[in-house]
């Protein structure tokens, strides 16, 4: 009797998971962005069917009409505030304002190599993919507010969590993400030395990882994140080629159809000024889903991130999110800044005397490792980084078909 009822137990439990496990699958699907298929040659349109069923997403098929397009292209502004592409992906055989729209990612399937009548359908399904990638732009309303070291916590959080990121340098200021982790003159590769034409896959293998150590090359911790880096030319020792920029970050988001991008950008935000004069040279065509403004906790800091707010907004920009830093003796509360600012920063970043050294040191990845750990360093990067998931839920069409 004691067998029986412990088998029942087992059938129980094996059932709870099972429709556990379905329930966090049908929440993922819900949550991805929708694929409007606009094609209209009707062998295409099958293939592109199938594909999409494939990768799970909700599918919204598109009738021909005028009277359709009208309807998405009203569903998609009512989306204002969003500058990113993640409110739907288009898959279309011509170009129409449908797919030149910003919210959309738009992939032209007669320009696919192979096509899809040919073999095609694995690349597409590649590019449309069963994630969607977030590209995220960390920078700093004033100089040494530590948009690098955010933007390194970010991305290995993110990896911690599942989500594949990859961690770019486009600050053209600074002296170097790699220097800031402690890796200047690593073997890796800087953004003029990755071929536009490459397979993002095999190359990670030549770039630099945080999350690993730089003299051994082993994980620094099994259950920890790896992150590939790609860092700008500022060391060109390693019997590349030198001079130039190489690929803005519009470019390399091409080359990852799965993973995350973070970008530190320094000083480098989309407004008019000198000081942000490389933003359009930085991205080239790209934006991003998501910009995180990290400033410290100070009266001069809660007025640049202020004032820098406004005016990206001014410039069509999306409204970023605020991260401040505890700065040791000062005295600016929270709730002063939050005044300043007319908001409520998105999270504190509290004083670590142990980041300050781990960073003289050259030692920032073991700090990030270990401070990720505790609640304290861990709460702020998550707090960000639930922000971000819920900002590119809310921007995804909310039709499926």
């Amino acid at each position: 009797m004691g067998a029986g009822h412990s088998a029942k137990q087992s059938k129980a439990a094996a059932k709870k998971a099972r429709t556990a496990a379905k329930k966090k699958l049908q929440e993922r699907t819900a949550q991805l962005r929708p694929v409007i298929v606009d094609i209209a040659d009707p062998l295409w349109n099958n293939e592109a069917r199938m594909v999409v069923a494939v990768t799970r997403r909700p599918m919204i098929m598109h009738d021909g009409t005028e009277e359709f397009e009208a309807n998405l292209l009203r569903e998609l502004e009512r989306k204002e505030g969003f500058t990113c592409q993640n409110s739907a992906i288009v898959l279309s055989d011509r170009e129409s304002e449908l797919t030149c729209h910003r919210l959309v990612r738009a992939i032209r399937v007669d320009q696919l190599e192979p096509s899809l009548d040919a073999g095609g359908a694995m690349v597409l399904a590649e590019m449309i993919g069963t994630n969607d990638a977030v590209r995220i732009a960390v920078s700093s309303a004033v100089g040494g507010a530590g948009s690098s070291l955010f933007a390194a916590q970010l991305a290995y959080y993110m990896s911690c969590e599942g989500r594949p990121a990859v961690l770019v340098d486009a600050d053209p200021h600074s002296c170097g993400l790699d220097l800031v982790l402690g890796k200047e003159r690593r073997p890796g590769l800087t953004r003029n030395q990755i071929p536009a034409d490459c397979d993002f896959d095999q190359l990670r293998s030549h770039l630099l990882m945080l999350g690993f150590d730089s003299a051994g090359g082993k994980k620094i911790s099994a259950d920890g994140g790896a992150v590939p880096v790609i860092y700008a030319d500022r060391y060109p020792t390693f019997g590349a080629p030198s001079g130039g920029r190489g690929l803005d970050v519009g470019q390399l988001a091409g080359l990852m159809h799965a993973d995350d991008l973070v970008v530190d950008c320094g000083r480098n935000l989309p407004v008019a000024d000198s000081a942000s004069a490389g933003w359009q040279e930085q991205w080239g065509e790209g934006e991003p889903d998501v910009h995180i403004l990290v400033a410290p906790l100070t009266i001069q800091g809660a007025t640049a991130a202020s004032a820098l707010r406004n005016r990206m907004l001014e410039n069509d920009r999306t409204k970023p999110l605020i991260v401040l830093r505890e700065v040791p003796g000062a005295s600016t509360s929270v709730a002063v800044a939050a005044m300043m600012m007319d908001e409520v920063p998105v999270a504190v970043i509290r004083h670590d005397d142990q980041c300050t050294a781990a960073l003289d040191r050259g030692e920032a990845e073991y700090w990030i490792e270990s401070s990720l750990k505790h609640d304290r360093a861990r709460g702020p990067v998550r707090e960000v980084w639930e922000k971000i998931q819920h900002i590119v839920g809310n921007c995804a069409l909310p039709i499926a078909s």
